[in-house]
C-alpha cells in the first residue's frame, strides 16, 4: 500500500510518498530529513491537513 508521510528536512516539513515495500523511516533518510508526524496517510490531502496543524519551528517567538 502506498502512504505519505510528514518529514522535516533542512528547510522545514515536507510531505512525501511511501511506496509499497518501503518503510516510512528509510523514505525519511532517503529525502535527508526524520520522520515528524505519525502516518503512513492514505492520502496525500489527509497528510496536508495534518501538517497544517503542525506548529512551525521556524516561527520567531516574539521578544
Amino acid at each position: 500500500m502506498t502512504g505519505f508521510i510528514i518529514i522535516e528536512v533542512d528547510d522545514g516539513f515536507t510531505i512525501a510518498e511511501v511506496p509499497a515495500g518501503s518503510t516510512p523511516e528509510s523514505i525519511a533518510t532517503q529525502f535527508g530529513g526524520v520522520l515528524v508526524e505519525g502516518g503512513p496517510y492514505k492520502s496525500f490531502a489527509e497528510a496536508s491537513d495534518v501538517l497544517a496543524t503542525l506548529p512551525n519551528p521556524y516561527e520567531s517567538e516574539p521578544l
